[in-house]
């Protein structure tokens, strides 16, 4: 079994930040590391295997917006030679203590 998630890829050139359809690149992101692009997939040493791979090409930004097989799992990661962000999307409901005060 095991966590499916969408990897959404969107690569960026690093001068013009516009963006690039590089198919060999993303060929190579697939062949080397064993995911499809193009539907979900198991791959759990995304950040680290990015993470390397960008350093290998710093004239690019990589940028995926990903979401996983749970309700409401959804980020964004961000790569650029050797260094990564990630952000999650923040739940927009407010939090119980707050829901229990708001009863009436």
């Amino acid at each position: 079994m095991g966590y499916r998630t969408n990897y959404n890829l969107t690569i960026f050139d690093k001068k013009t930040h516009e963006v690039v359809s590089d198919l060999e690149i993303i060929e190579k992101i697939e062949d080397f590391y064993g995911v499809s692009l193009d539907d979900d997939c198991k791959w759990y040493d995304h950040i680290t295997d990015m993470t390397k791979f960008s350093k290998k090409y710093p004239k690019f930004y990589f940028y995926f917006s990903n979401y996983g097989e749970s309700p409401g799992d959804i980020w964004i990661s961000l790569f650029h030679n050797g260094k990564n962000y990630e952000a999650s999307l923040e739940p927009l409901f407010p939090p119980l203590n707050e829901l229990i005060g708001s009863l009436k």
